[in-house]
């Protein structure tokens, strides 16, 4: 397991959005495929094109265990556990002289080759596809090249997404890629 930290500037209207949010902390979730790869999605609300790792609040008194359980079911119909921690991201989000804390559990989850498809329509899930490490690259650099007031959102989402594209490619030593 590896505890990343990362300093992330944000805009004003999602760091507003994040510290408004129940709980600081979520999960993210490796969902292995067949072929080195895991699953992302994208949401009807999303720029075309755009796809995330499945990813969800901690609920009070939710093990990260729980929670990773829970989100693999609403957002992919599939009955998951996590396999094991991957990373703890400890994030620090920034906005003029204003921080908070934030802190994303990295889960690797059950193999499956079962079609996912959601059960909760308030995720808007649209469209899952399978990503391997470049991929998961590529999505990042899109997250972080989001402008308006989606940037926040793609500043904070990329982190996890490069923390994904080490494990799956074994470059620990180089987060970046």
């Amino acid at each position: 397991m590896r505890i990343v930290y990362s300093e992330i500037n944000v805009d004003r209207e999602y760091y507003e959005y994040m510290a408004k949010r129940e709980t600081h902390a979520e999960v993210v979730l490796l969902l292995p495929r067949g072929g080195d790869k895991i699953l992302t999605l994208t949401k009807r609300f999303y720029p075309e094109g755009l796809y995330n790792l499945p990813s969800g609040k901690l609920e009070e008194g939710e093990s990260f265990e729980q929670a990773f359980a829970r989100e693999a079911l609403e957002e992919t119909g599939l009955k998951l556990e996590c396999r094991v921690l991957v990373a703890v991201l400890s994030h620090l989000l920034i906005c003029d002289d204003a921080q908070l804390k934030f802190t994303s559990y990295m889960e690797l989850g059950d193999k499956s080759a079962l079609a996912p498809h959601p059960i909760d329509p308030v995720e808007q899930i649209s469209e899952y596809k399978e990503a391997t490490a470049a991929d998961l690259r590529d999505m990042a650099k899109r997250m972080r090249s989001l402008d308006g007031r989606r940037q926040g959102f793609g500043q904070f989402r990329a982190t996890a997404l490069d923390v994904a594209a080490c494990y799956l490619s074994d470059s620990w030593n180089n987060p970046q890629g």
